[in-house]
């Protein structure tokens, strides 16, 4: 093989970490051959994480001794395995360390997703950095993440802090397409995100026109259309 001798020695090692019974332990091969510290950190990391143990493979895969390698990919395995337990704190801590560049749109899904379930502000925030075109995109995912939840408790409050947010004119502009004309109107309790908005705005025409979407159930003996003619 053409590869140098450090890349050969480091797939050894991995495939040594499943044959701890042999008498050549991976440990032993790593010393023989002098194997340098960040590779065998490393593949430590990799198989960690092959092996589903995270944990140990983000204290691997974070070693300040480390350069950055296949960031994309570990982000990504990250984010897949977290989606079970709903926990954020693997990927977003392997994120914030290794701050790599994410070109993959897949993975930038990914991790959105990672970001919206852990902070709809910081999410928001996040979908800024990038160019317009990602920008808008992420923005729209964003939108449907808040309404996805078929707990209304949890999609109202996701809701109230996405119309907290300082959205900027255009951002504006992508909400009301999106909402509106766009994949988002037939989301669940987008009416009521819908209401929120234009009273927000001030849009009083645009409140009136919602008619029967004003007269829904009642919560705390009160409709959106209670609330609406308090400000008209």
């Amino acid at each position: 093989s053409d590869s140098p001798d450090h890349h050969i020695q480091s797939l050894v090692y991995y495939l040594l970490q499943d044959l701890q019974h042999t008498k050549q332990s991976a440990e032993t091969y790593a010393r023989k051959t002098f194997l340098p510290n960040q590779y065998e950190t490393f593949i430590d990391g990799l198989w960690n994480l092959d092996r589903l143990y995270p944990e140990k493979a983000l204290d691997n895969l974070t070693s300040p001794s480390l350069i950055p390698t296949f960031p994309e990919e570990i982000l990504y395995t990250l984010c897949q395995l977290s989606l079970p337990s709903k926990d954020s704190t693997l990927p977003l801590a392997y994120y914030h360390t290794v701050n790599p560049a994410i070109s993959s749109p897949k993975v930038q899904d990914a991790f959105f997703s990672i970001l919206c379930r852990a902070s709809i502000t910081e999410a928001f925030y996040w979908s800024r950095t990038h160019d317009e075109f990602l920008h808008r995109r992420l923005f729209e995912k964003l939108i449907a993440f808040v309404h996805s939840d078929a707990t209304g408790q949890i999609r109202s409050g996701r809701a109230i802090e996405m119309m907290c947010l300082p959205l900027g004119n255009e951002e504006k502009g992508w909400f009301e397409d999106f909402v509106t004309d766009g994949k988002g109107k037939t989301l669940p309790g987008i009416k009521d995100t819908i209401i929120m908005w234009k009273m927000i705005v001030g849009d009083k025409k645009g409140l009136k026109e919602m008619g029967p979407a004003l007269n829904g159930k009642k919560v705390d003996g009160m409709t959106w259309g209670t609330l609406v003619d308090g400000l008209t």
